[in-house]
């Protein structure tokens, strides 16, 4: 029955990148896109072979991440810094550029972290000197720890007043970490009001095209074609380098209202352990999606991206214009979705 599955789910795939059908079938638009992939501290011990796989698009690794202790220092995770050294002894290691992302998450005096803390931004963008001080943390952690740039990935900013602090900073930044000779990434919400600031020239933007379903919403894909090109459209506000980031994995929704995170690969396996064959949404996003019943009897849903799915977005991205692409995260991607995209 497991081979059955798997032979299904091959000749589908084959069938829609055959059929010659819309700009589902049509990956060949992606040849030669600049790749940025991130690894997270978390999850990291397939990294370097899946780099391997991706081949020459990708050009740019981001290390997530550095975040801050309950006195707000900068500090990187012991398994960032191992990743790192491990994907710098790689033979080919030098035509990456390696980014060391920040975010606004801290770790209190009881050693639970605070993620997406709006209240520590306000603390460090509280006036000139505390600015300063969070500018030369960032751009000594990265010239300490052999960085080729910075990737800003603070979250969660609301408000008029914490949005001018957030650019005031972000504009000294680029300018300091320039003097140092660092590139600078900037990640941004798909909520950001962009047409309403003023961003600095000299960063690259990254919007975070996912999410479009997840964790505080009903069941569905990450991203679907019109969320991308609205994604897309909106990014047109913004000076110089712009790259559209696409997410691997998806969701797994259950009756009792609880929801995970879930990598290709595990839904690979509920697939094989259910004997389940999954649908692929065609129309609207190509991302598959199954339902199961657990060992409890509780119901799920599921959503995932495969090679096929991310390959489709893809394609609808760079249909949209020259933009960069971005992929959250390495890691728990199957080997063949992997070599669909290094072909693209």
């Amino acid at each position: 029955m497991k081979k059955t599955i798997a032979m299904v789910i091959l000749l589908a795939t084959m069938s829609i990148l055959l059929s010659g059908c819309d700009d589902r079938a049509n990956t060949s638009s992606t040849k030669g896109y600049q790749l940025s992939a991130w690894t997270t501290y978390w999850d990291y011990k397939n990294v370097p072979n899946e780099i391997n796989i991706l081949g020459d698009n990708l050009t740019e690794i981001v290390y997530f991440g550095a975040y801050f202790d309950q006195s707000n220092h900068l500090f990187i995770p012991k398994e960032t810094q191992r990743t790192f050294q491990e994907i710098k002894n790689m033979p080919d290691s030098l035509r990456y550029k390696n980014y060391l992302a920040i975010v606004n998450d801290k770790v209190n005096s009881k050693g639970k972290t605070s993620l997406k803390s709006r209240d520590l931004l306000y603390e460090l963008f509280a006036n000139e000197k505390s600015v300063d001080q969070h500018i030369n943390d960032i751009v000594n952690l990265a010239c300490e720890g052999g960085y080729d740039g910075v990737e800003i990935d603070y979250e969660a900013i609301k408000g008029t007043d914490l949005w001018h602090m957030y650019l005031n900073f972000t504009s000294r930044l680029y300018q300091k970490l320039k003097e140092h000779n660092l590139k600078m990434r900037i990640d941004l919400e798909s909520s950001a009001p962009i047409n309403k600031l003023k961003f600095p020239e000299g960063p690259e933007y990254v919007m975070m095209c996912y999410n479009l379903y997840g964790a505080d919403s009903k069941p569905g894909p990450k991203a679907d074609k019109k969320f991308l090109q609205a994604m897309a459209d909106k990014m047109a506000a913004l000076p110089g380098k712009k790259s559209l980031a696409i997410a691997t994995g998806g969701f797994d929704w259950s009756e009792n209202g609880k929801v995970e995170d879930i990598t290709e690969q595990e839904a690979d396996s509920l697939l094989k352990k259910y004997s389940i064959i999954p649908q692929r949404d065609s129309e609207k996003s190509n991302a598959l999606t199954f339902k199961y019943s657990d060992q409890s009897g509780l119901k799920h849903q599921v959503w995932f991206a495969d090679g096929l799915t991310l390959s489709s977005w893809i394609t609808t991205i760079k249909n949209k214009g020259d933009f960069y692409i971005s992929l959250w995260r390495l890691n728990g991607n199957n080997k063949d979705s992997l070599k669909l995209l290094s072909n693209s």
